[in-house]
């Protein structure tokens, strides 16, 4: 399992004045991803540019700092480009014969502390790699294989507006808030 946890600050100006006017925001949570990532199950001789991106929706309550209701959870489909091999001398990776998915969010749940527990899975595809590029150039077949992923995000108070992370363990996450009711 994969555990990153994210925390959030925001000023303490945004957090008292959405503190004294909404007591609930709709909160859109925009996630994207951009990185030279493993596409071969451990293996680096196959890797790739992914970008990947989910979109989650929910009801916060500020007052208490708790999801009010369902998460709506939208996932996208990953997208790799220029495969190559962790060795520069070595030839890159044959063409997936399969979809990489980085993160396809299967449950989010507030765990409390302002937090969500994301689990899901990321499925590696199966691919021809090129191993052993210090010696023999070993083919080498990988199978594909799907493991669990678990990540943790932290949310902030915001009532309105819009609070941008740019670029944290390679994923950037932006907030987008408007008063509930």
């Amino acid at each position: 399992m994969n555990f990153r946890a994210l925390v959030l600050l925001a000023p303490l100006s945004i957090m008292a004045s959405s503190l004294a006017h909404a007591e609930v925001a709709h909160y859109r949570i925009v996630a994207e991803y951009k990185a030279k990532t493993v596409i071969a199950f451990h293996e680096d001789g196959g890797q790739a540019i992914v970008k990947d991106k989910y979109v989650l929706e929910l009801d916060y309550d500020l007052r208490t700092s708790k999801v009010v209701g369902p998460i709506k959870i939208q996932n996208f489909k990953s997208e790799i480009s220029d495969l190559q091999n962790v060795e520069k001398t070595c030839p890159a990776p044959s063409a997936p014969k399969g979809p990489y998915e980085h993160f396809e969010i299967l449950e989010a749940k507030d765990i409390g502390n302002s937090q969500l527990e994301l689990k899901g899975t990321r499925s590696y595809p199966a691919i021809d790699v090129t191993a052993d590029c210090q010696g023999s150039w070993h083919k080498k077949s990988v199978a594909a294989k799907q493991v669990p992923v678990t990540e943790l995000i932290g949310l902030i108070d915001l009532e309105e507006g819009t609070f941008k992370v740019p670029d944290t363990v390679d994923w950037t996450w932006v907030f987008t808030a408007t008063p509930k009711g």
